[in-house]
């Protein structure tokens, strides 16, 4: 099912002009959507999910299409369970944490900054700089199975057409967190 999702939505990126709808958006309600979707998979991986990040905090809103921004975050989620943190093998529970924060508040470049980390096998300094490349897989993608280097792709590919920012930093070993930047914006986020 998430094969097809993927297929779909990749097909779907080149023409994401004409099906997004920007609107303003509780970065917490997307978080928890996305978890709800993904929540099987979670609960089968027995991975910790902290949205505490995102909780009694004000002014974490963002323009973006929830629809998309929902299929992102599952696709974020969907990588920390793929190369979670096993506790016989690396001595830790694995977990997914979610948080924001405000940049340049009052400025005209103001965005909010959604983190999603994971504490899982993390990315080679080597690998790091072409996750978002289609098709790339890199060293845990040759290790673990099911990768097919497309997910982060779409996540850059969509992101981009919304008008966000997203990146990455990683350890090999300690975890993954990918930052997506909105502006505060409408006008700044097409």
């Amino acid at each position: 099912e998430a094969d097809v999702e993927n297929a779909l939505y990749y097909a779907r990126s080149t023409s994401v002009d004409k099906d997004y709808l920007l609107r303003r958006c509780d970065l917490g309600e997307l978080a928890r959507d996305a978890v709800k979707s993904r929540a099987r998979s979670l609960i089968e991986a027995h991975v910790a999910v902290d949205l505490a990040g995102l909780e009694g905090e004000k002014g974490l809103w963002a323009y973006c299409d929830p629809k998309w921004m929902t299929f992102i975050l599952g696709q974020l989620i969907d990588n920390a369970v793929r190369y979670r943190a096993v506790p016989e093998r690396d001595g830790r529970q694995a977990r997914l944490c979610f948080s924001a924060s405000v940049e340049g508040t009052g400025s005209a470049e103001e965005r909010v900054v959604l983190h999603v980390a994971d504490n899982g096998c993390g990315i080679s300094e080597a690998d790091l700089g072409r996750i978002f490349e289609r098709g790339f897989t890199g060293t845990n993608g040759r290790t673990h199975e099911r990768s097919t280097g497309m997910g982060l792709y779409l996540v850059r590919t969509l992101c981009e057409k919304m008008g966000l920012a997203v990146g990455a930093r990683s350890a090999a070993g300690i975890g993954t967190t990918i930052d997506i930047a909105f502006p505060r914006e409408r006008s700044r986020a097409v």
